[in-house]
């Protein structure tokens, strides 16, 4: 009965998350300062050159 109503749950989250339309905000997480900086800020240069938008 447990397993039944686990199902019928993810069926109506999988069925409700279908017709929801969102934009997705895409982070990133960088080491820029600190002992590591050395590899974050070429990083982060490269980031600075993806599109701002795909497909559109």
């Amino acid at each position: 009965m447990k397993t039944l109503r686990t199902l019928i749950a993810a069926a109506v989250t999988v069925a409700a998350s279908g017709t929801a339309l969102a934009d997705i905000t895409i982070g990133v997480v960088l080491p820029l300062t600190g002992p590591a900086s050395g590899l974050g800020i070429p990083v982060k240069n490269q980031v600075a050159l993806w599109p701002t938008s795909i497909g559109g």
